[in-house]
């Protein structure tokens, strides 16, 4: 699955969130599956921090934050 970034996305209110926010939103963007005009993403925190190479804690608190 593919999902779409902005310009927007990096100027827009959450502008200077930093990379940790960045990097775990554009992984959850990518991850959507649509079911019904819906799309939903399941994060393990575990397995987002081993995929896109940042610690446990900073993926979950990137996920708080959001």
């Amino acid at each position: 699955m593919y999902g779409k970034l902005f310009e927007q996305t990096f100027t827009g209110s959450m502008m200077g969130a930093g990379a940790d926010i960045f990097a775990v939103w554009s992984f959850a963007i990518a991850n959507l599956k649509p079911t019904n005009d819906v799309a939903h993403v399941e994060l393990n925190p575990k397995h987002v921090s081993a995929l896109i190479g940042m610690t446990t804690e900073k993926v979950e608190a990137a996920l708080k934050f959001l």
